[in-house]
């Protein structure tokens, strides 16, 4: 048996034959509260998370690709067919951008990343695609860097995030971030630690730079894998990260997670998730340890962050879960730290609660105060009071009497 020049190529050499064989991460995707996981090479499960309905599509050849919304599942066969549909709209890309090769959407913005390392955006909302982001070429935005492993954009269509690759494929430290309505690139370097954000047209045609270091000072020497914006929230990001040094111990400011996890294997998985703003750059929100339970992260849609779930395993909240919304045993969730207690809310209660959150990290107590004052009507006194209480202590202001303040 030998590997091949690509990672993923083994060939097999028996008496009788030579074989080529090909690994290839199962596929998976979440959007609009709907979950495909491939389970095997020809089957998917299709998890409608609203429900709790889930369903098997089996194919008739290797699936190497699925991309899911709230009403159908589309599925990329081995041999480059999908599922039978109507072409609505063609999307040209010129030969000098390249083919089309990565896809996002997040609300109403459809992002394509192309094998020559281009991208655009384009504006779903109306009966036809229209250009948001006129192409750029990611050489452009970053001197030196190899190539893009994939893209995303926010749900406003303002942001779009690049998970970038070395000139060997190997995995960047960087992820870079085009701001499309100010025209410009800010790179979140896992390795050292910093902020560099380049301005790539200025007023007198000379290029500006400035730099920063993360607050948390623990954030070095990190490896992001996969990336994801929150589908309606378009200030949240969320990514994970492994250590550049395979092996060395991660930590987490989420100590309970390390506890959870006590019972199965060391997590070798950071999932972070930061509040992104053009006024206050990015905030980090919350990190924790990936459970064990849980294999790969499908994404983030307030209240709650979305998995994979390893074969077999069953989380503990599942376990104890006794509502009427079960969640299929294919994928996992976990709620964000913020919003334990608060996973039921209605939009309003959500909004005002996100708005605490990102004031309470930009360390603007007032208007974390205020927002919290609009969830009084639909949580009353519920089991948060001990936490309201301390952030009423650390604010400076008195602590709430019982039943007098919000959701405290």
């Amino acid at each position: 048996m030998k590997w091949g020049s690509r990672k993923s190529l083994l060939a097999v050499n028996s008496i009788s034959s030579v074989l080529i064989l090909r690994e290839q991460a199962m596929s998976s995707h979440f959007h609009q509260q709907v979950a495909a996981v491939q389970v095997s090479p020809s089957l998917l499960s299709v998890s409608f998370l609203s429900t709790g309905v889930m369903h098997s599509l089996r194919t008739d050849m290797y699936i190497s690709g699925v991309f899911a919304t709230k009403v159908t599942a589309r599925v990329t066969m081995g041999l480059g067919g999908i599922i039978d549909g109507t072409v609505k709209q063609l999307l040209p890309f010129s030969e000098t951008e390249g083919n089309p090769s990565f896809f996002d959407i997040c609300g109403n913005f459809l992002v394509v990343g192309t094998d020559l390392a281009h991208f655009k955006s384009f504006d779903l909302s109306r009966r036809e695609a229209k250009v948001h982001c006129s192409c750029k070429s990611l050489a452009g935005l970053v001197p030196g860097v190899g190539g893009m492993a994939s893209l995303r954009c926010n749900a406003s269509g303002s942001k779009i995030s690049i998970l970038l690759s070395k000139a060997d494929n190997s995995p960047d430290s960087r992820i870079c971030f085009y701001d499309v309505e100010m025209d410009t690139v800010t790179i979140l370097d896992f390795k050292r630690g910093q902020i560099d954000q380049r301005e790539t047209l200025s007023f007198n045609g000379q290029e500006t730079k400035k730099s920063q270091a993360l607050a948390d000072e623990r954030l070095t020497n990190l490896v992001p894998v996969s990336h994801f914006w929150d589908q309606s929230e378009p200030r949240l990001f969320v990514c994970e990260a492994v250590q550049e040094v395979p092996g060395a111990p991660l930590q987490s400011t989420d100590r309970k997670a390390l506890g959870e996890a006590s019972t199965g294997p060391t997590a070798d998985v950071l999932v972070l998730s930061f509040f992104v703003s053009e006024e206050h750059g990015f905030l980090l929100q919350d990190s924790f340890l990936r459970p064990p339970v849980f294999q790969t992260l499908l994404g983030i849609q307030v209240p709650h962050y979305y998995f994979t779930r390893k074969p077999g395993e069953v989380d503990l909240e599942d376990q104890v879960d006794s509502g009427s919304q079960r969640i299929p045993q294919t994928v996992g969730r976990r709620p964000l730290r913020d919003f334990v207690g608060l996973e039921d809310c209605d939009k309003p209660t959500r909004d005002a609660m996100l708005n605490f959150t990102f004031f309470l990290a930009v360390g603007d107590m007032d208007e974390a105060f205020r927002s919290i004052k609009l969830i009084k009507r639909w949580h009353g006194n519920k089991q948060l009071r001990s936490r309201g209480t301390v952030l009423a202590g650390v604010a400076g202001q008195p602590s709430p009497v019982p039943g007098d303040v919000g959701w405290f």
